[in-house]
């Protein structure tokens, strides 16, 4: 911005505030209120790798892991109906497999 003509006379007012910042930060600590709980659970359910690597020990695949409360199954629950809401295709589904096989046999026969 220096080189620029009548640099510091063109550009005086860049130490106020612009306007709406008040309602930008006003609606920014409204909204992080409500993500940052969500962030912690799914950090707290989901990050396994983090927890590892902090500990320098990764559990085997017939390691005991401990199993999820009532209160972490719920909210799986819930997480799990927001993650798939809107798709027609939820992993698992008869729907996702029935489409798999079609593109299989798709596949097998441009191959041939």
């Amino acid at each position: 911005g220096c080189t620029m003509p009548g640099f510091p006379d063109a550009f005086a007012p860049f130490y106020k505030a612009p306007p709406g910042t008040m309602l930008s930060s006003s609606a920014t600590r409204t909204v992080g209120s409500f993500i940052r709980p969500l962030r912690r659970i799914t950090q707290r359910s989901r990050n396994w790798t983090a927890r590892w690597q902090e500990r320098r020990n990764v559990p085997s695949g017939w390691g005991h892991v401990e199993r999820p409360g009532l209160i972490d199954r719920s909210v799986d629950f819930f997480y799990k109906k927001i993650q798939y809401a809107g798709t027609r295709f939820t992993p698992g589904s008869e729907r996702q497999r029935n489409l798999q096989a079609k593109a299989h046999s798709y596949i097998r026969r441009a191959a041939e």
